[in-house]
């Protein structure tokens, strides 16, 4: 038997509230399997304490909690989202516990399950973790537990330096809540502190997210998380409301988990595609992507515009960001975009496994059934295996110092924007009419480019599109784009079009 007590005499009225929700909810909460409460937890109010109690087989290891840490079993986006899924499901019922630490959580070996695959017996280890504090310690500046928690957020620290005696002037919201489980995650995806000081009312302190996040070099995974926790911790009075709540956490950390996989996926591929060879502004993205596919001269022409179009985005950020301090937000912003593109042929797989009874927008055209089902047969699978070459590729690549150094700094300048979202154009300034387009494209890179809106976007230049082999269409466009073939005046033509159309999509 594990048991915590806490006197009520001790707690505020906000956190009597929330340990009575509790109560109320637990066996409802426990129904829905959310692994971080055992089935075993009992709370039980007696007339001067809570006592919360559980009874474990694996007890022996809760008693070495100190030792056996989240950190230790190496799985921080893994253990990061079951985190989530549990506290997102706490804010439903208005449950915030803004004074957890990394010690309030213990992942512990649950039991083996097995599954059959190809008539072998697979062992898969499943880990089942416990919330093993419920933030209930003493709200005073001079309790130990408080002091020396480290992810309390600023608006909290506040509230107890100035809140009155018993504390009940003292409120927890979503905000507070998030700030704490921000640094939470932090310490289990670096194993540091977020915050570098010697107690939690200390006013200076390092703010440690760059120092750390940048260590192993490039990596995009460790962007998208330090992402995460930036947004989650937001520090300045004016920005508190842009904080993540739990369900845009959640969505990101999930969303991190998914390229994760596609990133490991990519790394067992037997070859890999540098993009400056594949990209490179001398050659023909339409002969590359000939070569790539051996595409037929008979094959319908919905494949392959549909590849070039997404292609062509790749390639705009690749040109438009050819500086050599550039490199890494360049390759982040092309990776972003390769996972879209796998994960919208994931969706078209799903579509296209089930019967095929009338017209689809799969590929962004009003295709028939016989153009769906020959992508689906000459180029998907190929296409996949260049996208996953390429995410080879970058992973691949060092970055010099001078590229590393400039993305943190855009980086830090980023933190109320949406690394997942956007594609920061914002951070860029423009001197002149070209750059100005260049940016407008940036802006509406997801909608600018399809196929099916050049002659919306791109009509006072249309007719110099097409004066070659169709399919060259993108060729020509990046020509003029980068090149000197478009006049001034077609150039705020252009840029009146896209700012006139672009709110319409």
């Amino acid at each position: 038997m594990i048991q915590d007590s806490f006197q009520i005499e001790d707690l505020t009225k906000c956190q009597i509230e929330q340990v009575e929700t509790l109560m109320k909810n637990l066996d409802k909460i426990k129904s829905e399997n959310f692994v971080f409460f055992p089935n075993s937890l009992i709370i039980e109010k007696q007339e001067k304490q809570y006592e919360f109690k559980f009874t474990e087989e694996n007890a022996s290891l809760i008693g070495q909690r100190n030792q056996k840490l989240l950190q230790d079993q190496r799985q921080p986006i893994h253990n990061s989202k079951h985190i989530l899924l549990l506290l997102n499901r706490l804010s439903k019922l208005n449950i915030y516990l803004p004074t957890l630490t990394q010690e309030s959580f213990l992942m512990i070996e649950e039991e083996k399950q097995e599954s059959e695959k190809v008539g072998q017996k697979k062992q898969n280890y499943v880990l089942k973790g416990l919330l093993y504090k419920f933030s209930l310690e003493k709200l005073h500046q001079n309790t130990p537990e408080i002091k020396n928690n480290h992810c309390i957020s600023p608006e909290l620290i506040n509230s107890i330096q100035h809140s009155q005696k018993d504390g009940n002037n003292i409120i927890f919201t979503e905000k507070m809540a998030i700030f704490n489980i921000g640094c939470i995650l932090f310490e289990f995806f670096t194993l540091q502190k977020l915050y570098q000081r010697e107690s939690s009312f200390q006013d200076n302190c390092k703010y440690a997210l760059t120092s750390y996040i940048f260590l192993s070099g490039f990596k995009y995974d460790s962007f998208l998380f330090g992402q995460l926790v930036q947004k989650c911790t937001l520090e300045e009075e004016t920005e508190l409301n842009r904080r993540f709540t739990f369900q845009e956490a959640l969505d990101q950390i999930i969303y991190i988990e998914q390229c994760v996989k596609y990133i490991d996926k990519a790394k067992l591929e037997q070859k890999s595609i540098s993009i400056h060879d594949f990209f490179s502004q001398k050659s023909s993205l339409y002969d590359k992507l000939v070569e790539s596919l051996q595409m037929k001269v008979n094959h319908q022409v919905t494949g392959r515009l549909y590849i070039l179009q997404n292609l062509m985005r790749m390639k705009f950020i690749y040109i438009f960001f050819q500086e050599e301090e550039l490199e890494c937000f360049r390759d982040f912003l092309i990776l972003k975009l390769i996972i879209q593109e796998l994960q919208e042929l994931k969706k078209f797989d799903l579509i296209t496994n089930q019967p095929l009874n009338k017209q689809n927008d799969i590929l962004n055209f009003k295709d028939s059934l016989d153009e769906i089902k020959e992508f689906q047969t000459h180029y998907s699978s190929k296409y996949q295996q260049i996208l996953f070459q390429l995410i080879k590729g970058i992973d691949e690549h060092k970055y010099n110092e001078i590229s590393q150094t400039h993305f943190k700094k855009q980086f830090r300048s980023s933190k109320v924007q949406d690394f997942q979202k956007n594609f920061h154009a914002d951070l860029f300034q423009q001197n002149n009419p070209k750059q100005e387009l260049f940016k407008l494209c940036l802006q509406n890179i997801n909608s600018i480019f399809l196929q099916d809106k050049l002659t919306i976007y791109f009509k006072p230049i249309f007719i110099q599109l097409i004066i070659d082999n169709p399919y060259k269409i993108y060729d020509n466009l990046l020509q003029m784009l980068f090149g000197n073939e478009i006049q001034d005046n077609k150039i705020q033509e252009i840029i009146q079009t896209i700012k006139l159309n672009s709110n319409q999509f």
